[in-house]
């Protein structure tokens, strides 16, 4: 069984108990953004200017409310983000990649 080591965390609300997972990896802590929303979080690689992981608490309430949501038609970059760090619509040109998402809609 792995050990999961926490680490400290700007959106607390978004985690279980209040706490984030741990980046173990050397190499993706380095350029490591943790992103806070009013409802998920998001940790940002801007080596792989991709998330990490993303993370909401989810209650009964938000689940039959995201029944009604309608999901986003246009990719945008984001502006939180460095530019250096984020994707680009111009990054999934040919591809073969979906434009993602860094979190649920």
């Amino acid at each position: 069984m792995q050990n999961i080591s926490a680490a400290t965390t700007a959106c607390p609300a978004q985690y279980l108990n209040g706490v984030a997972p741990d980046i173990q990896k050397a190499s993706l802590k380095a350029k490591a953004r943790e992103l806070c929303y009013d409802n998920f979080a998001v940790m940002h690689s801007g080596i792989s200017r991709t998330p990490l992981w993303s993370a909401e608490h989810l209650t009964r309430e938000s689940i039959l409310d995201a029944r009604e949501l309608k999901g986003r038609e246009a990719f945008h970059h984001e502006d939180n983000l460095p530019a250096d760090e984020r994707a680009e619509l111009k990054d999934y040109v040919r591809s073969g990649f979906d434009r993602g998402h860094m979190a649920p809609l």
